[in-house]
């Protein structure tokens, strides 16, 4: 009796401790939309997308990276979860990223001085 007693206090406890952690998981590191046009580290004008090229892409350790934006490694490998999990959206943000360069090249090209080259240009 007493060790069922025992057994039903360590389901209890390791339920309590997973709704916990999920909870302290999900408060840790959440994405947000709200400061940027893209996912981002709540609070943080990090993007989801900046993460994954440093991280995968650039191969960088995510300790690293963490360290160089001043987050917790757990929001740098929140946000690379994110990015797989959104597969979608995060095409759609770098189209849009894509989209918004040649726009800017465009324009800077119209307003350029005349003579005046862009570096890492040859004016021939």
């Amino acid at each position: 009796m007493v060790q069922k007693a025992l057994v039903r206090i360590a389901h209890t406890f390791k339920s309590l401790y997973c709704i916990e952690a999920c909870t302290m998981a999900q408060q840790a590191a959440p994405i947000a939309h709200d400061l940027m046009d893209e996912p981002h580290v709540t609070g943080r004008r990090v993007s989801v997308l900046q993460l994954y090229e440093r991280v995968e892409e650039l191969g960088l350790d995510p300790h690293e990276v963490a360290d160089e934006y001043d987050l917790n490694v757990a929001e740098v490998y929140y946000a690379l979860a994110y990015y797989h999990a959104n597969p979608e959206e995060m095409q759609r943000v770098r189209e849009e990223r894509e989209t918004t360069a040649a726009e800017l090249r465009e324009r800077a090209d119209q307003t350029r001085p005349k003579g005046v080259t862009p570096p890492n240009t040859d004016s021939e």
